[in-house]
């Protein structure tokens, strides 16, 4: 998933490696704002507000890092993943893929082993769809 996911757009990886490589929640990834990124010790740092309200730092791969700054591109502030019309993404509700009308209420989370719903719901978010 993240070699496709590199070969699409900038924020489609960014978004994608956040969830792969660091482990966080899609409410965590497209809530995150560009003004929370930082430097610790070396390694770029995102903090983001955790299930149940806690905010934590975390320090970011590598290849995520990388990523989020090619979505980001020239912006400064503001989330990291927007809308085609530059607002915030909302909903963390996978929605229903063509194939199978039964998904409809599926999370990310439970859709694992199933890349197709997964690229649609990643290509939504970025594309504002």
């Amino acid at each position: 998933m993240l070699v496709a996911a590199g070969l699409g757009p900038a924020a489609e990886h960014a978004l994608v490696s956040l969830l792969a490589l660091n482990g966080l929640r899609v409410s965590e990834a497209i809530g995150a704002d560009i003004e929370v990124l930082g430097l610790e010790r070396g390694h770029r740092t995102l903090t983001i507000l955790r299930k149940g309200g806690k905010t934590v730092t975390i320090p970011l791969a590598p290849r995520t890092a990388r990523a989020v700054d090619l979505a980001i591109g020239e912006r400064d502030s503001g989330p990291i993943f927007i809308t085609a019309d530059g607002r915030r993404h909302g909903s963390a509700v996978l929605p229903a893929h063509p194939a199978n009308r039964q998904q409809r209420n599926m999370r990310l989370h439970q859709s694992r082993g199933t890349y197709g719903p997964v690229q649609n719901y990643v290509h939504g978010l970025i594309m504002g769809g």
